[in-house]
């Protein structure tokens, strides 16, 4: 085994390698750009090298700088994770000749198989059935365009390499398809270095179903049994579980052993998933990855193994660890990624500082694979993953059951999550619901994105119930001259009120309330009476009642920021309005465009004084290697531009002004 192993990678992975790795006596070198020097896979490793500044093609896609840092450290290996470069065979081919083990498949494996129109044309020729479309080498958009309309709509467009639900577009018109085109390009470039793309028919709802697999350099060769990774968003992967529900013997059998066919085909060493979609009895291999998944761990609990230490063993020259007779499936496992984005607005990322990060204690069947500590900051230069959570039990509905709960104890404030979605999915899984495929949340999404409302008086009143404890609080640490300075609502020969102003995630809240003792509040309405009462349990948890039958146990943190109250899932921006100052309006005019994220701007498509049809893409901005799309509202003239290619905006920022057609007359 060697001694010193740098990992090529950031955030949760690299936790999790280094867990591993540092378990069997391997010291862990880290990388890290400049936004990541004091993050928290830095902070475990034996030591760590700058790579570059922000932007990944600058630091972790660049292979002169990490391959700079193996040789300043002395590495003896490279584990890349996954993402970035880790189907790389270049990247692969440079860690050896710099004289560093490549912890993963031969660079010559790695081409094969990053490359899905070669891999798909290889497997084909091997009996494995592949999804009718065009894997050819000649790119320029007439040729795709000409190829699309051969296959027939609905038709995906895909990268050829890489993975992760990036550079994916589906068509179901012949509408824009050059736009289309070019998108599927950009994005492919940025998260892989190759624009290279393919087109298949695309499949209306199937189950996406995987086999892990695993080679020595001797030839041996086992499968993990599969995982179902049906739940999806963006074509990216949201809930993986081990093994799959209600798959019939004879599909669990073919996808097996055509997932042994293409590892034995290629040779294979190391850890690897063979990606297939499952549609009514039918199934089709879509791609190898050559790498370990983010899905891992639920394999690693239904088969009591460590895929990765595997990996360092099987790199180390070794043998597999165990057979295929001695690797058995135990239970049922399921993950949830925990992300930094905002399913209510279509699962765009979101980004900030964590100033609050609570995981459930480690306990027989909960696993949590975290890569951020309080204080970091999550930007738009990466993936937008947080931490997966992963529950084991006897069967499904136990796993769903423990994840559940598991999720209930998970809270992280200061980006907006999909924390409150992944409940909702819990509880649809428990609610009886045992077969997903890949349309699911997008045929559910009104139903599994419904969590707290601001709008919702109950939670307004829990709010002000909160601002008028924490007073206490801080009156409780003061000593007051006279009655005229304190803050429990007292009015001269009145009943005692408090005036409550504030945002709730910039919702402008007024409410007044009469203070009845330390713990309860009463709001009198013109025809109705509210009560609030409530009790801290610790020192950020308390339980809050209203008489509305609502009952909430509460996280609230205190920050420079505002205060972040957490219930269900979700985590509220309550900020203090004084009254002497006028709030911010932050209403948009009809004709502005703004950005939705913090990201970068990378094309502007209008010029001053054009006039634009509602509807027509103005700009386009890049956060977490996507490209988001903005159009017009309103039918108009384009009045200014307020931003420019490659300008960093924040969310909110006004990107372009259009005066609507009516507004002119």
């Amino acid at each position: 085994m060697f001694d010193k192993l740098l990992i090529a990678n950031r955030g949760e992975i690299a936790c999790r390698i280094m867990r591993t790795a540092q378990g069997l006596g391997i010291s862990c070198t880290a990388i890290y750009s400049d936004s990541d020097q004091t993050s928290l896979h830095v902070a475990q490793a034996d030591e760590a090298f700058r790579v570059g500044p922000n932007a990944a093609t600058d630091s972790y896609l660049s292979t002169g700088h990490i391959i700079d840092a193996v040789q300043r450290s002395g590495a003896s290996a490279v584990h890349p994770g996954y993402g970035f470069l880790s189907e790389d065979p270049l990247f692969a081919a440079a860690c050896i000749e710099a004289g560093a083990i490549f912890i993963g498949p031969t660079p010559a494996q790695i081409e094969m198989m990053a490359n899905k129109a070669t891999a798909k044309k290889k497997m084909e020729s091997v009996g494995v059935p592949i999804v009718p479309g065009y894997h050819g080498p000649q790119q320029d958009n007439v040729t795709l365009i000409a190829q699309i309309l051969k296959i027939g709509f609905p038709v995906i467009v895909k990268p050829r390499a890489g993975g992760g639900g990036k550079g994916m577009r589906v068509a179901t018109t012949g509408d824009d398809l050059d736009n289309l085109l070019d998108t599927c390009r950009r994005e492919a470039l940025s998260a892989f270095n190759d624009a290279g793309l393919i087109v298949e028919r695309f499949l209306e709802n199937p189950r996406h179903i995987e086999v892990q697999v695993f080679g020595d350099t001797f030839g041996n060769i086992v499968h993990f049994y599969e995982r179902d990774c049906s739940l999806q968003r963006r074509h990216q992967k949201v809930i993986e579980e081990a093994p799959a529900r209600a798959l019939s013997s004879r599909v669990r059998e073919g996808l097996i052993a055509c997932a042994l066919t293409v590892t034995k085909t290629i040779g294979y060493h190391g850890a690897g998933t063979v990606e297939f979609l499952v549609k009514d009895e039918l199934f089709y291999f879509i791609e190898m990855n050559t790498r370990l998944q983010v899905e891992h761990p639920v394999t690693e609990l239904i088969t009591q193994t460590d895929l990765v230490e595997w990996q360092l063993r099987v790199a180390a020259g070794q043998p597999l660890p165990m057979t295929q007779e001695e690797i058995h499936c135990r239970g049922h496992a399921v993950q949830a990624r925990l992300y930094a984005e905002d399913p209510t607005r279509d699962f765009l990322p979101t980004g900030g500082e964590v100033v609050f990060a609570q995981f459930p204690e480690p306990c027989a069947g909960i696993r949590v694979d975290n890569g951020v500590k309080v204080g970091d900051v999550i930007g738009i230069d990466y993936d937008p993953m947080i931490a997966k959570i992963i529950a084991h039990d006897i069967d499904a509905t136990a796993a769903w059951s423990k994840l559940r709960t598991a999720l209930t104890q998970t809270w992280l404030a200061g980006p907006k999550t999909n924390l409150s979605f992944l409940n909702n999915l819990s509880d649809t899984a428990l609610s009886g619901t045992d077969v997903f495929d890949t349309g699911f949340i997008s045929r559910h999404h009104s139903k599994l994105t419904t969590g707290p409302d601001p709008n919702n008086p109950g939670i307004q009143r829990i709010a002000c119930w909160l601002l008028y404890t924490l007073g206490l609080r801080v009156a409780a640490t003061r000593t007051l001259d006279t009655v005229w300075q304190s803050n429990d609502g007292w009015r001269a020969n009145l009943p005692a009120k408090i005036h409550f102003r504030f945002l709730l995630d910039d919702q402008p809240i007024a409410l007044s309330a009469c203070p009845i003792d330390a713990n309860r509040l009463t709001f009198v309405g013109e025809q109705t009476t509210h009560s609030v009462e409530g009790q801290w349990l610790t020192a950020n948890r308390l339980k809050v009642n209203d008489s509305d039958d609502l009952s909430l146990e509460i996280t609230a943190i205190e920050h420079a920021t505002g205060h972040y109250v957490g219930m269900s899932g979700h985590f509220f921006r309550l900020v203090v309005n004084d009254g002497l100052t006028t709030q911010v309006d932050k209403a948009i005019r009809s004709g502005d465009v703004n950005a939705p994220m913090a990201g970068r701007v990378i094309d502007v498509r209008v010029t001053q004084g054009m006039e634009v049809e509602a509807g027509t893409i103005l700009v386009v901005i890049e956060a977490m290697k996507m490209e988001h799309h903005l159009a017009s509202p309103v039918t108009g003239h384009i009045t200014s531009i307020e931003t420019s290619i490659g300008q960093l905006v924040s969310e909110g920022h006004t990107l372009v002004k259009v005066t609507p057609l009516e507004s002119l007359d």
